[in-house]
């Protein structure tokens, strides 16, 4: 008995030929969709040899030696890289053992979503809107179709663009933005990216230089350059008051205003029309053609061109509050608010207008310059709301358009 006992159990430990045959491999297939990026998967199908039974099988990948197993063919591995080429083995196990490797599968290359773009970079060198740009992420091994883009503050904007990564979005004004994107491919999408530098969005700036007109230029001088000096800020009045009256009220000239919301731009930013006082600078827009301040003129100015642009800094000599009871938005922006009176410059087919607000129509383009480039801005819609509004007159010391968030306007103003 005892030699037997020891007869089977060395038949025991040397029954190796329990253990399973090694399976023949099949085929490997990537899944790609909706896998995270170096998350891949591959299933790999094969055949097990029936003649001992395996309890689970292995598949081991190459390179990396990423492993998954089970109890019947196909099999999942997961974990694998992105855009990288993989082959795979299987073994077969039971309680006596493990088979050998099969011999390698087909190649495949595991594809995933993109990677996660890195936080786009924001900036606003033009009026009225955003530049966002990001770098291409790593594709998963599909090629990127879409990039999407998102901004975090009202008015959060939105949008889609397959062929760059950089758009250009149009914004509201005076806002503070942050951007994120994420990127698309046939398997899915990527997470969000970080998000960008925050950014106030600007308004048109129109980059005058020196002073470049005054109402006595149809005489080809102006009688104060001979003294080098404004005799108004040298006396501290107009001499218009002398006499009590405003030469523009004679000829009928209603004061024409801003909403206490508009950004009327100084030469320290924007602020609002309510919170300018006569400590501030106005930064004005002249060019040679401008109408002379005269009611005879403005409404019937007209020109085929803008020379000589230059900007001119103004001391605000006074501010006054009046309520109207009707006002003018353009394209929704409650930061470019004025009394119906305003003239504004547009651009109407190919000539160059001073007009009522009440009188712009759609598709006329606002005229704005940024950098010494010229900008229009599409009128897409004009509001005339009628409510009492308060609303606030600059007077100053040098005549030029009034630069209203980003809107040249002419702004003609009782001297008291």
């Amino acid at each position: 008995m005892a030699i037997g006992k020891k007869v089977g159990k060395k038949s025991q430990g040397s029954n190796d030929f329990l253990m399973p045959k090694t399976p023949t491999i099949g085929t490997a297939t990537d899944v790609g969709i909706s896998r995270a990026y170096n998350n891949g998967a591959a299933t790999v199908t094969f055949t097990a040899d029936p003649t001992y039974a395996a309890d689970s099988f292995t598949v081991t990948s190459t390179p990396g030696s990423f492993t998954g197993t089970g109890a019947s063919s196909p099999i999942t591995v997961t974990g694998l890289q992105s855009d990288t080429a993989y082959t795979f083995k299987v073994t077969a196990t039971n309680t006596y053992g493990t088979s050998g490797e099969s011999s390698a599968s087909n190649s495949i290359t595991a594809t995933t979503v993109p990677a996660t773009p890195s936080a786009p970079t924001a900036a606003s060198p033009n009026a009225d809107a955003d530049e966002v740009s990001w770098s291409a992420p790593a594709n998963g091994g599909s090629a990127i179709t879409n990039y999407h883009w998102q901004s975090n503050e009202d008015p959060i904007k939105e949008g889609d663009t397959a062929t760059t990564a950089s758009v250009t979005v149009v914004q509201e004004a005076g806002t503070l933005q942050r951007y994120k994107v994420l990127a698309t491919n046939a398997n899915g999408n990527s997470q969000y990216s970080a998000l960008s530098n925050e950014i106030t969005t600007t308004f048109s700036f129109v980059p005058f230089g020196v002073f470049g007109f005054s109402p006595f230029q149809v005489f080809g001088f102006s009688p104060f350059a001979v003294f080098g000096f404004s005799p108004f800020s040298v006396f501290g009045f107009s001499p218009f008051r002398v006499f009590g009256f405003s030469p523009f009220r004679v000829f009928g000239f209603s004061p024409i205003c801003f909403d206490e919301h508009s950004l009327i731009l100084t030469d320290a930013g924007y602020k609002k029309a309510k919170d300018v006082t006569d400590q501030d600078t106005l930064v004005l827009s002249v060019f040679d053609e401008m109408p002379i301040a005269n009611i005879d003129t403005i409404g019937l100015w007209k020109s085929k061109s803008l020379t000589n642009i230059k900007n001119i800094n103004s001391k605000v000599t006074y501010t006054k509050m009046h309520e109207v009871e009707n006002t003018t938005i353009f394209n929704e922006d409650i930061h470019n608010r004025v009394s119906n009176t305003e003239e504004v410059l547009i651009l109407r087919d190919t000539e160059y207008l001073m007009i009522k607000t009440d009188s712009v129509a759609l598709g006329d383009k606002l005229v704005k310059f940024i950098d010494n480039q010229e900008v229009h801005e599409i009128v897409n819609k004009v509001d005339s709301v009628k409510e009492k509004r308060n609303v606030y007159e600059f007077g100053r010391e040098v005549f030029g358009l009034i630069n209203a968030s980003g809107v040249l306007v002419y702004h003609l103003y009782p001297i008291d």
